[in-house]
C-alpha cells in the first residue's frame, strides 16, 4: 500500500524518474512471498542501522562546513570593512595635508574671515560654493591617476573640513543668543519627556508598539546629530534614526506604515534625555 501511494503521488506530480523506479520496485517485490518480504524488511532495517552512524557523521560534517563558511563570510565582511575604513582614512589624510599647505591655508583663512562678516544666507552659500569648487579643482589635479572612489571621498572630506571651519558661524550667526535659544529648546524637550507617554493623544503611537518604548537605539542614533557638520551627514544621521525606528517597530508588527514611523519619531525625540 505504501509503494502504491508513493506511485500515485509520483504520477500526480509528473515525476517520471520516481515513477519508473517505483514500478520496477513493485515488479521485483511481486515475486516475493510473505516470508521473503519479512526477510527483506529485516535486512533493510539492519542496513539502515549500520548506516545510521555514517548518517550522523555526515550531518555533523555538514554542520561543521556550514559553521566554517559562516566564519569565512564574517572574515570577508571584516576585511571589506577594514579596506573601506583604510580608504576613507587615506582620503581624509590627503585632503587634510592638501589644506594645510601654506597657499591653501591662506585661502581657507581668508574664506573664514569673509564668511564671518556676511549676513545673508545666499551670500554665505555662494562664498562657500566658490571656495569649495576652487579647492576641489586644484585637489583633482593633485589626485590625477587615482581611482574615481578616491576623488569622491576627497570631495566629501573637503566639504566636511571646510564646513567645520565655519560651522559655528553658519549655525549660530548670533552667537550666544542662538546658543541660549537651543539650550531653552532642549530644556523644553526634557520637560516634555517627563509628562508625555506613548499613549498621549497628540502623539498617537499605536498601542502595539508601546512594548519597545522609549526606542533607545533610535535615540542613540539621534544623539549623534550634533557630531555631523555637513547637511548631507545630518540627513544621513536622521535616516539612520528612522531606519532604526522601522526595525524596532518591525519587531511588533510588519510591515510598518509611514504614519507609525512619524508618530514614533516624535515620541523618541520627546523622550530623549
Amino acid at each position: 500500500m505504501y509503494l502504491k501511494s508513493q506511485l500515485f503521488e509520483a504520477i500526480g506530480l509528473g515525476d517520471k524518474e520516481k515513477e519508473a523506479h517505483l514500478y520496477e520496485t513493485m515488479r521485483c517485490i511481486s515475486s516475493f512471498n510473505d516470508l521473503d518480504c519479512q526477510r527483506l524488511l529485516r535486512s533493510l532495517r539492519k542496513d539502515y542501522m549500520r548506516r545510521a552512524v555514517y548518517i550522523t557523521y555526515l550531518t555533523k560534517s555538514k554542520q561543521n562546513i556550514l559553521f566554517s563558511l559562516n566564519l569565512v563570510e564574517k572574515q570577508l565582511q571584516k576585511t571589506e570593512l577594514h579596506q573601506k575604513l583604510s580608504t576613507h582614512h587615506l582620503a581624509s589624510v590627503v585632503t587634510r595635508l592638501f589644506l594645510e599647505s601654506k597657499e591653501n591655508e591662506k585661502i581657507v583663512t581668508k574664506f573664514v574671515q569673509n564668511f564671518k562678516h556676511l549676513e545673508a544666507l545666499d551670500e554665505k552659500f555662494q562664498l562657500f560654493k566658490n571656495c569649495f569648487q576652487s579647492l576641489i579643482n586644484e585637489l583633482d589635479n593633485t589626485l590625477e591617476g587615482c581611482p574615481d572612489s578616491m576623488f569622491d571621498l576627497s570631495h566629501l572630506y573637503m566639504e566636511r573640513m571646510l564646513m567645520s571651519k565655519v560651522y559655528t558661524y553658519a549655525m549660530f550667526p548670533n552667537g550666544d543668543v542662538d546658543h541660549f535659544r537651543d539650550q531653552k529648546a532642549s530644556e523644553c524637550f526634557k520637560e516634555l519627556a517627563k509628562s508625555i507617554t506613548p499613549a498621549h493623544p497628540l502623539i498617537g503611537v499605536n498601542e502595539i508598539y508601546h512594548q519597545e518604548c522609549p526606542w533607545i537605539a533610535a535615540q542613540v542614533e539621534l544623539r549623534r546629530l550634533n557630531i555631523y557638520k555637513t547637511p548631507q551627514d545630518k540627513l544621513s544621521c536622521i535616516k539612520k534614526c528612522l531606519d532604526t525606528i522601522q526595525n524596532l517597530l518591525g519587531i511588533a508588527r510588519s510591515p510598518v506604515s509611514a504614519d507609525d514611523i512619524h508618530q514614533t519619531w516624535g515620541k523618541a525625540m520627546a523622550a530623549m534625555p
